[in-house]
């Protein structure tokens, strides 16, 4: 009796664990097919991310691109807070050179779309979708508020860093110095769609400015056509 029931609870445990292991093994492979994916998995994320992407060159088309200008204004104001005047007007005046050379970039070498140009005080503004609030910039970089908002759609770019991506493509494009586009709600824009124009970020002001603002006129314009002639195939 005692040999049997050895036997028995021998028996038993093992059994218990061969199901054990047969669970595990389950979950595994089911883990596996649900993290691993397969061609069909990205073929069909590109083909997605090709739509929004045509989708959105051609709202812009349509649509406006606001730049935003950076005017530097919390340095600024931490230098006025503390009576540092001759530091804060040397750092409004490098800012407003800088921005009044992109502003003439975009007036004279970018013709995709119609632009306005705002600064980085109204970006909060934008975020909520006041723009009647938004005091846009004229081509002498000042605040006009002569200058309307018409109720279109809109696009932003700026001058910054483009923003790592989970994909390794994008990751390696992670920190270079670029003309950046955004969507209404300040979000990077993503491949295929051509949102970001990389310079020299130590070149000649005023050039390294024409040559993005020109190339990404260039790039948004092949794009466009390039989409056009897929959908007119469709």
């Amino acid at each position: 009796m005692k040999i049997n029931d050895c036997f028995n609870r021998y028996l038993y445990t093992m059994t218990k664990f061969y199901f054990l292991f047969l669970i595990f093994l389950s979950f595994s492979f089911t883990s596996f097919a649900q993290t691993d994916p397969t061609y069909k998995d990205y073929k069909k994320e590109r083909e997605g991310e090709r739509k929004v992407a045509e989708k959105n060159i051609l709202l812009m088309k349509e649509g406006v691109l606001l730049v935003r200008l950076d005017f530097k204004s919390k340095e600024v104001a931490y230098y006025e807070k503390y009576n540092n005047t001759k530091a804060a007007n040397k750092l409004k005046k490098k800012q407003i050179e800088v921005n009044q050379y992109i502003i003439e970039a975009f007036d004279s070498l970018f013709n995709f779309c119609p632009v306005y140009f705002f600064g980085e005080k109204d970006s909060r503004n934008i975020l909520e979708g006041r723009m009647n609030e938004v005091i846009f910039d004229n081509l002498n970089c000042e605040p006009d508020t002569s200058v309307k908002w018409k109720n279109e759609s809109f696009f932003i770019a700026e001058f910054g860093r483009i923003e790592g991506d989970t994909t390794l493509e994008e990751s390696s494009k992670l920190s270079a110095a670029a003309l950046i586009i955004r969507d209404n709600k300040f979000k990077q824009l993503r491949d295929p769609f051509p949102y970001f124009s990389i310079y020299h970020e130590w070149g000649i002001k005023k050039k390294k400015f024409r040559m993005s603002a020109r190339r990404m006129n260039e790039s948004l314009d092949i794009f466009y056509k390039r989409m056009k002639g897929i959908k007119k195939e469709l």
